[in-house]
Parts: structure tokens; C-alpha cells; sequence
């Protein structure tokens, strides 16, 4: 599907490889539960099984792998992160969303990302 330029990840160790344009990078992270990421985390990654308990729940799960993909920013490029959840800034109350989990991720900014 790359050849017509339609792309879709549905692995968390897809989303460390971005699509690359000239002026951008796109980072398709799909939804997951915070068991995915400690697998990913774990396997992947080298995490121990002591590291990975401490990702509970999926803001523990973003906060993880948000350093992953930062690690493959590439220099003088834009970088978009397109995701499955519903991300508030930090302080804010997230949305009720018609969805039988939560796919809240809040929190994620500090004053930096103003």
C-alpha cells in the first residue's frame, strides 16, 4: 500500500518508523492498551520485568514510548504524531467519549509545548 502512498500502522514498533517526507516526518501510532506497550517495551526495547510494571495505564504507556519516537526526530523536519486517542493538555479534563475503554491519554504537555 506504500507504493500509493496510503499507510497504516497497527504495531507500536511500527509507529518508531516514521513516514518521511522532504519537510516532515509522520508518526502513525495506533491504538493500544498499556499490556501492548509493556510487551513492546519489554521485548523490544530491553525493559525488565521491573521497569515495565510501573506502565499501568496508558498515560504511563504514552509517557514511555513518547521519548522512543523523539529519539527519531529527524533534524530540520516538522514531526507529527498521528494517534487512535483523544489527547488534553495538561490540567484539562478529558472528553467523554462513546467508547466502551478509555482512549484518553491527558497530561501529556508541560509548559513547553505552550
Amino acid at each position: 500500500m506504500q507504493d500509493q502512498q496510503l499507510y497504516l500502522n497497527t504495531f507500536i514498533e511500527e509507529a518508531m518508523s516514521p513516514v518521511e517526507t522532504e519537510y516532515c516526518q509522520l508518526f502513525l501510532l495506533p491504538y493500544f492498551d498499556p499490556m501492548d506497550a509493556r510487551i513492546y517495551l519489554q521485548e523490544e526495547q530491553g525493559w525488565s520485568d521491573e521497569e515495565v510494571k510501573n506502565v499501568r495505564t496508558l498515560a504511563d504507556a504514552m509517557q514511555a514510548l513518547l521519548p522512543l519516537l523523539v529519539a527519531r526526530f529527524a533534524l530540520g523536519k516538522k514531526r507529527i504524531l498521528v494517534t487512535h486517542f483523544a489527547v488534553t493538555a495538561s490540567g484539562q479534563d478529558p472528553q467523554d467519549l462513546t467508547s466502551e475503554t478509555s482512549s484518553t491519554v491527558g497530561g501529556l504537555c508541560d509548559s513547553e509545548c505552550d
